[in-house]
């Protein structure tokens, strides 16, 4: 997993919902999803609790540019 991968929430309250990964600390991805949490206020999550969906090679790190990415 690295900073731009869209992840889907496996466990937890927000199983199920799509995100882009902001950065990676300590085992910790800090998500982003455009709406709901944004960049400056993101979810940190467990690593193992998340599966790649898709990698970007271009990622931008601004809210409109990760509505995109994560309407996979």
């Amino acid at each position: 997993m690295q900073k731009g991968d869209v992840v889907k929430s496996l466990k937890g309250r927000d199983q199920g919902h799509i995100y882009a990964v902001i950065r990676i600390e300590n085992g910790l991805a800090y998500l982003a999803d455009g709406r709901n949490r944004t960049v400056q206020n993101p979810k940190k999550k467990n690593e193992k609790h998340l599966e790649v969906l898709a990698s970007t090679q271009d990622f931008v790190a601004k809210d409109t540019d990760i509505r995109k990415y994560c309407k996979i």
